[in-house]
């Protein structure tokens, strides 16, 4: 179908085998887009790469000098920004009793400091308007044991996102989100590995099942089309119907502590 043909698109977060920002790279590439992929580690970085016939970039996005870096190569690449999707994420799991200054600081950091720099210096390079999507989550909104630091950080994204689409609309850029909810990627492979987790997650999504990276993906690809032209500042749900129920309860739930080992295992 080509969605992106002749377009330039940058993914951020996208160095980890099978995620979601490596699977919306994939399918960019495979739609037409030029693209530009990007993470800190370029050694895990280039495969992608080289499997997409695309540019790597390493960026570390808790580094605004780093993310400014990213725009001016791509630009002085391929000489224009079409669209981005901002797919860096990492989850930290503890009670809020547990929770230090740096465990805030490192959520908003990454979910959204990076995010505001990268929608700040992306804007400034798309002269002829364009389309920018962030990855949120369904626990923006839903409680979920220890994740606090993490789904406030992603609260604050989100309303980012909002404030992005009013203040970019009258230059052409549309800033929208995506909200899955758990999804089989890397990040949480070890985590839906302890016992009960997985049937637990799947009881409260109404189709189900958990999401797959590439569902995910689609839903960046159309809103980083022309097809989604009038859609803007939404915070879009993919996540089977489960925004519609809960996450799952606490008394259901591996104590945090397994589940931060879990993470650490990735």
């Amino acid at each position: 179908m080509n969605m992106l043909e002749g377009k330039t698109a940058v993914v951020i977060g996208a160095s980890a085998r099978g995620g979601i920002g490596w699977e919306t790279a994939k399918l960019f590439a495979e739609e037409g887009a030029r693209v530009i992929v990007s993470a800190r580690q370029l050694d895990k970085l280039q495969p992608l790469a080289n499997e997409i016939g695309g540019h790597a970039i390493a960026c570390d996005v808790v580094d605004r000098t780093s993310i400014q870096n990213l725009i001016d190569e791509t630009l002085a690449t391929y000489g224009e920004i079409h669209v981005g999707v901002y797919s860096a994420g990492q989850a930290w799991s503890k009670m809020i009793d547990e929770i230090n200054p740096e465990d805030i600081s490192d959520a908003m950091a990454l979910h959204y400091e990076g995010a505001l720099a990268f929608l700040q210096c992306a804007a400034r390079a798309m002269k002829s308007g364009g389309a920018l999507t962030y990855m949120s989550s369904i626990l923006s909104e839903n409680y979920y044991p220890g994740m606090m630091a993490y789904a406030a950080a992603k609260a604050a994204l989100e309303q980012l996102i909002r404030y992005g689409a009013i203040e970019y609309a009258a230059l052409g850029i549309r800033v929208n989100g995506i909200r899955p909810t758990s999804t089989r990627t890397p990040m949480v492979e070890e985590a839906l590995s302890i016992p009960g987790l997985l049937e637990t997650a799947v009881k409260e999504i109404p189709m189900g099942r958990i999401a797959e990276p590439r569902e995910i993906a689609e839903a960046a690809l159309w809103l980083s089309s022309e097809r989604a032209s009038f859609v803007t500042g939404v915070n879009l749900p993919v996540d089977g119907g489960n925004h519609l129920m809960r996450m799952p309860h606490i008394s259901d739930m591996p104590t945090p502590e397994e589940l931060d080992a879990a993470y650490k295992n990735d």
